[in-house]
């Protein structure tokens, strides 16, 4: 799903996207209503992903939405196109993507990594189906001198 060709969701105008990954992209947005720029999340190929990946995708917003932490983006919004695709709205953040980080800082950014998923990952119910885990695209630039 491309949203800079709907421009619009609900009060939300999409300005432009800032990335793609596997299953989804993020789009800069406008919320008209506050007057503040978001970031909108979509998961991709809307009609090639099955129940599942629906399921994952809003229990990735619901659980990102519950958390508190200077490192985490908060979640805004929830929804369903007119057209049926699910997305998120979170706030806008600026900063460096992984990519464009110093090569120093990719072992600070592993240990981070390595962390998240023991603090995150939790299992609810039985089975390894039942565990969740934070996605990188969550989360907010830290200090290289932070403490992990």
């Amino acid at each position: 799903m491309d949203l800079t060709k709907e421009l619009r969701i609900g009060k939300f105008k999409v300005v432009r996207r800032l990335g793609r990954g596997g299953m989804g992209a993020v789009y800069e947005a406008f919320d008209t209503s506050l007057h503040r720029r978001v970031a909108i999340k979509t998961l991709l190929a809307q009609e090639l992903a099955g129940d599942e990946s629906r399921r994952r995708f809003e229990r990735e917003a619901r659980e990102t939405s519950l958390l508190r932490s200077p490192h985490t983006v908060q979640v805004f919004d929830f929804g369903v196109t007119q057209k049926g695709d699910l997305y998120y709205v979170m706030e806008h953040l600026e900063g460096k993507t992984l990519w464009q980080l110093p090569r120093q800082s990719y072992t600070t950014m592993i240990r981070l990594l390595h962390t998240w998923t023991i603090i995150i990952s939790k299992p609810p119910g039985p089975g390894p189906d039942h565990h969740s885990t934070l996605w990188l695209g969550m989360s907010k630039p830290i200090r290289e001198s932070a403490y992990i």
